[in-house]
């Protein structure tokens, strides 16, 4: 025989997580007389159809909501608190006239429909937001303690804690850059800026700096000097330079 295996457990979304929004109906259209009709819609996660709510509905009957839900038991929703654009349902089972235990809260903020989180998802969530923050403190903290056989137990800030394992690491990929002021990297780039005015990219440096130093030299006009004219002469095999008497 074929045994008949079971299938996998469905898993049902967590409803904290979930939103309901009507694009049909504009939030600023939501009012205190409406709001609980926004929120009765059939395609609402949060909206159960076997609820009285959607039986009044059905039924079409002419009186009052209110009036029809005292009348009646089982589930139902009504509007617990209006101070727009925020609505607060509320879902409760409705035992008898008098008596009705809550089941859960929903709120409306600017059209869209939230589940309200019970007492202990908020306190878990508060706790954890708080618990990691102290951890990370007391892991830094204890960084700086040192123990001596003299002294025992005591703090020592002066020196750098030592670093995690991952400081380490991204310390070492970090490639090496140089490190530099504001003013210097504004000064470099003005200092750039003035080298490409005065040398554009068209022009030749080479050049430019041949024909400065051929403006420099003085120019010859045919008159030459005794001093010249003995250095001349000097350079020539045989002659010396000497004085006339």
């Amino acid at each position: 025989m074929n045994s008949i295996r079971p299938g996998p457990p469905v898993v049902r979304p967590n409803p904290l997580h979930i939103t309901f929004k009507n694009p049909n109906w504009p939030a600023n259209f939501i009012t205190p007389e409406n709001a609980l009709e926004y929120f009765c819609n059939s395609d609402n996660a949060f909206y159960d159809k076997s609820s009285c709510n959607e039986n009044v509905r059905m039924q079409n009957i002419s009186r009052p909501l209110e009036e029809c839900l005292l009348s009646m038991t089982g589930i139902q929703y009504v509007l617990w608190s209006a101070q727009p654009p925020l609505y607060v349902i509320c879902k409760h089972r409705r035992n008898n006239v008098q008596n009705v235990t809550p089941l859960a809260y929903y709120y409306i903020i600017n059209g869209t429909v939230y589940q309200a989180p019970d007492v202990y998802t908020f306190v878990q969530s508060r706790l954890l937001g708080a618990v990691e923050p102290l951890k990370n403190a007391f892991d830094h903290v204890i960084q700086y303690s040192r123990y001596n056989v003299a002294k025992g137990y005591y703090w020592q800030f002066d020196k750098k804690p030592t670093m995690k394992r991952e400081d380490e690491k991204s310390e070492e990929e970090k490639p090496l850059q140089a490190r530099s002021t504001h003013f210097q990297k504004t000064r470099t780039h003005m200092l750039m800026q003035n080298l490409f005015e005065m040398f554009p990219a068209g022009n030749d440096p080479a050049e430019k700096s041949e024909a400065m130093e051929l403006d420099e030299k003085p120019e010859s006009n045919g008159d030459v000097t005794h001093s010249q004219a003995t250095g001349s002469a000097a350079n020539l095999p045989g002659i010396s330079a000497t004085k006339p008497k």
